[in-house]
């Protein structure tokens, strides 16, 4: 059984685990695995923080075998420390150094643009950054680093398309949230829906954290566009709100995003309701994972969004599966070994490798009036599809 522990000290939060018998493998030969995490631990949205820290633990305790095989200990009798960025930028890098200064090779982290120095950082120190959880930036030319989820703005583009194919919207507005991951997840959506035949009516930056959406729906609501796409990682429940009580009654739509902040609000459903497209695997699998992880960790799934970095994780582990243990690890072995698996199963669905990344598969989801979602069809990398 796992324990969630909070530590006073350092602003530190450790992940204790018990072992259940699971792991045929003689633990005194064993290698502790040397993983950490630098993670935004508390604020305004902290508990969907922990989510994610708390399964991609339940991913290392679920595959203990596989890594003992290859002589590693996952963190069970030991503590996952995760060290609190406290949501700010600039705590990124002075939280990474003491991770390493604690011995700590692979470094959890969420994929914000500040992560670039932290992965020059991470390349003098033979360090890996994992992202298990992608909120941006590019990955080309960075080293010493891999993402267990594909980019966000992936999830765009077949959306953009399915709004201007399938839909038939003719006019859209286009909400973001005012930074590379918004911008660059805007920019997706809008060249597949112009490409399709669409319209862009109204383009809108919103600030990370808005505590006031009313200016922006009065304007959404006197534009009246067919489809509002809003993208942002936060303030989901505000947008929607205040959306409707501006009147504005078209159809929403977004991403895994949208999962971030929680559950989505029932008032998605009203209007003309709001579609989905997300990586969160089969209803069977949900519905399985959320019963273990609130089992597990004894209070509700804050998020659904939990599901990516357990899946992510998984990959991670397909990978250092193949790297003998050692307690002078190299980072280049379990890049070498990333790129080598070409697919994965996982929780979600069958990952495939795409260089430093992941893609997975992309269901296309309705918001049902009690906030539940209801999968309504597929994607690809370019289209989308509703069921019959």
């Amino acid at each position: 059984m796992l324990k969630f522990q909070n530590l006073m000290a350092a602003g530190a939060v450790a992940l204790t685990a018990m072992t259940t018998g699971q792991i045929a493998v003689a633990q005194d030969n064993l290698i502790d695995l040397p993983i950490a995490g630098t993670l935004p631990v508390s604020g305004p949205i902290s508990d969907v923080y922990l989510g994610l820290v708390r399964a991609s633990m339940m991913a290392l305790e679920d595959n203990a075998d596989k890594l003992a095989a290859a002589g590693w200990r996952i963190p069970a009798n030991g503590e996952f420390n995760v060290e609190d960025t406290l949501q700010k930028v600039d705590r990124g890098i002075p939280t990474m150094q003491l991770q390493l200064g604690r011995g700590a090779q692979i470094i959890s982290s969420l994929i914000t643009p500040i992560v670039i120095a932290q992965a020059q950082l991470a390349l003098r120190s033979n360090a890996l950054i994992f992202g298990s959880y992608m909120q941006g930036p590019n990955l080309d030319d960075l080293d010493n680093f891999l993402v267990g989820m594909m980019l966000a703005d992936i999830e765009a583009k077949p959306l953009g398309n399915f709004a201007a194919t399938v839909l038939g919207a003719k006019t859209a507005a286009v909400i973001y949230v005012d930074d590379e991951y918004g911008s660059l997840t805007a920019e997706s959506f809008e060249k597949s829906y112009t490409a399709g035949g669409g319209e862009v009516a109204l383009r809108l930056a919103i600030p990370a954290n808005p505590t006031d959406f009313r200016n922006e729906s009065v304007r959404v609501s006197i534009a009246d566009p067919d489809v509002v796409f809003i993208i942002h990682r936060g303030g989901y429940s505000l947008a929607i709100e205040t959306l409707r009580d501006a009147g504005y009654d078209g159809m929403l739509l977004s991403g895994s995003a949208a999962l971030v902040a929680g559950r989505i609000t029932p008032v998605a459903a009203e209007g003309e309701g709001m579609i989905l497209s997300t990586i969160t695997g089969s209803t069977e699998a949900r519905e399985t994972f959320i019963k273990r992880y609130e089992e597990r960790w004894n209070t509700p799934l804050p998020a659904e969004s939990a599901l990516i970095p357990y899946a992510g994780t998984e990959v991670l582990v397909a990978a250092l599966a193949n790297v003998p243990a050692t307690n002078d690890l190299d980072v280049e072995d379990i890049e070498a070994a990333w790129m080598a698996l070409g697919k994965v199963q996982t929780l979600v669905g069958e990952a495939t490798i795409t260089g430093r990344s992941v893609v997975y598969p992309i269901n296309l989801e309705k918001v049902e009036p009690n906030g539940d979602l209801v999968v309504i069809g597929s994607c690809n990398e370019t289209t989308c599809a509703a069921q019959n």
